[in-house]
């Protein structure tokens, strides 16, 4: 299993479409259960890492400069 590096503020690009049509989710808070937000609209969800991860296609990463701006 590979592991995917992601932080607060980073956007995740999933392999499967969240029901309301969007593909991206926004991280909230990192540990061994991950929150997400949709970015479409806007349902927070809290999901197990292991489960997550294995439905991440890319991760784009947030705010560089100033990531508690987010």
């Amino acid at each position: 299993m590979r592991i995917i590096r992601f932080s607060v503020g980073d956007v995740l690009k999933m392999k499967k479409q969240h029901p309301c049509g969007a593909d991206t989710m926004k991280v909230l808070r990192v540990g061994s259960d991950i929150r997400v937000v949709c970015t479409g609209c806007g349902r927070d969800v809290t999901v197990a890492r292991e489960k997550l991860e294995k439905n991440i296609k890319s991760v784009i990463p947030g705010d560089v400069q100033n990531p508690q701006n987010t």
